[in-house]
């Protein structure tokens, strides 16, 4: 068995590049599925599969010499195409690529001198263009 065990990811927002400043990506698929019970005598809930939908969190380190460019991009109701690979952008490897609205991307500065850490929230703004759940591939 071939476990993942690796930071080699591939992300771009909109062609900028910001895989050397990531610290975690995370995307959580969601089904709203539907409730379709109906008749008489029923005992259990019935459903269906409704709308799909992507959430979208990721953290950045925030580095002096991309500052200014990282924080256009992640500006609170931007939508930026991502295309992501949790394992490179090498040709047969899962991709993700989306739309996504930038919801809220906040960060502390800490007497402590902790890493600032930019911790960005977004949702798909449709759906996606290739879908890693789906097979899709670079």
């Amino acid at each position: 068995m071939a476990v993942l065990n690796t930071n080699t990811i591939y992300l771009t927002l909109d062609g900028y590049d910001l895989k050397a400043r990531f610290k975690t990506v995370k995307i959580s698929p969601k089904n709203n599925s539907q409730d379709t019970t109906a008749g008489s005598g029923v005992t259990h809930v019935q459903s269906a599969a409704g709308l799909d939908e992507y959430g979208w969190d990721m953290d950045f380190v925030w580095d002096t010499t991309y500052i200014a460019n990282d924080l256009r991009k992640l500006k609170p109701g931007n939508q930026v195409t991502a295309d992501f690979g949790p394992d490179s952008n090498t040709s047969g490897r899962p991709r993700m690529r989306q739309l996504i609205q930038i919801d809220e991307c906040p960060f502390e500065v800490d007497v402590e001198k902790k890493t600032v850490v930019m911790s960005v929230k977004a949702h798909g703004a449709e759906a996606p263009e290739v879908n890693l759940f789906d097979g899709g591939k670079f």
